[in-house]
């Protein structure tokens, strides 16, 4: 039996073993810097070199949890406090999923099932998403360093890592003597993408195909190749994302998410230069639905909707650009 460990299988021992290896941050980073740190497509065609997670690894995907929330009326992606290790195990946003739908009615008519349906529609609006994240030197812009690619995983199979797997695969059977992500002897990637649309209208580059070059080392020059291994190479996306606060406020991290999951977080006006905050003791909570709140003979699912499930609508590409 082979010992080659495919992505898939490696990302399963991350989501399940306790003792899984988690990069830790080396804070080489400057918050100035950072916006120039994510790869997206943003034409028909890139050139990437992908990196393991570590010299000698075979896994380059790393699982990453994010909730979306409403800051000043506009999405924002945080991390999850809960599935991401490290940061205390308690996450507010997963527990308002929780508490939303331990207020679900019993009961099996169909109107006591449409409120439970539409409870938990909302609850589900707290609950955190995954994404890979995937180090890259795009050679388009080399010199800007290890870039993260921040990818939706897909519930359709049809994803960015379904098809960088797919292509794994291929390149395992060619070439079993070497990993496609070797630092020394591995594949730079060529990624063709087409236009699509969102079901919403908006169009978007989606990934179609990958074609791999010739094998080569990641860095041709030896002095520029070690430069690389002791600076860019360490960076994790732990680096370049890190959990929402706001020090000068003195609101840690815990307890901005739960402002932001209440839909009263503070935020930084660019124009004033000052935080915006609110009155927390006059600011109505926004409201949850218990048992008796819903009038299960009258419930009207269209009010619930209005009333209840629909967030302002806004594009997330305002906040982290993936």
């Amino acid at each position: 039996m082979s010992e080659y460990l495919s992505p898939t299988e490696a990302l399963i021992q991350q989501l399940t073993q306790k003792n899984a290896k988690t990069p830790e941050a080396t804070g080489k980073i400057k918050n100035t810097d950072k916006m120039n740190k994510y790869f997206k497509l943003t034409k028909e065609k890139h050139k990437v070199r992908i990196l393991p997670i570590e010299e000698g690894s075979k896994v380059y995907i790393a699982p990453v949890w994010f909730h979306t929330l409403y800051v000043n009326g506009e999405p924002q992606r945080f991390l999850c406090l809960e599935k991401n290790e490290g940061f205390g195990g308690k996450c507010p946003s997963c527990d308002a999923m929780r508490e939303l739908i331990d207020t679900q009615p019993k009961g099996d008519d169909p109107e006591t099932q449409a409120a439970r349906k539409e409870i938990y529609k909302q609850a589900m609006r707290n609950a955190p998403e995954l994404y890979y994240a995937i180090r890259l030197i795009d050679r388009g812009q080399a010199d800007a360093g290890v870039k993260f690619w921040f990818v939706r995983h897909s519930k359709t199979k049809d994803g960015v890592v379904d098809k960088i797997i797919t292509k794994e695969q291929i390149l395992s059977e060619k070439f079993p003597d070497r990993h496609f992500t070797d630092i020394e002897n591995g594949f730079d990637l060529e990624l063709y993408s087409g236009k699509a649309k969102t079901p919403q209208g908006r169009e978007y580059l989606k990934l179609q195909m990958i074609e791999e070059k010739a094998p080569s080392r990641v860095i041709a020059e030896d002095d520029e190749y070690k430069e690389f291994l002791s600076s860019e190479f360490t960076l994790t996306w732990r680096d370049l994302v890190t959990p929402k606060k706001a020090p000068k406020l003195n609101i840690d991290e815990y307890e901005y998410m739960s402002l932001a999951v209440q839909g009263i977080a503070p935020y930084y006006d660019n124009d004033k230069k000052s935080w915006i905050t609110f009155d927390v003791a006059n600011t109505p909570a926004p409201s949850k639905v218990k048992d008796n709140d819903i009038d299960l003979a009258n419930f009207d699912v269209d009010k619930f909707k209005s009333e209840v499930s629909n967030p302002p609508s806004s594009s997330l590409e305002n906040d982290l650009p993936f």
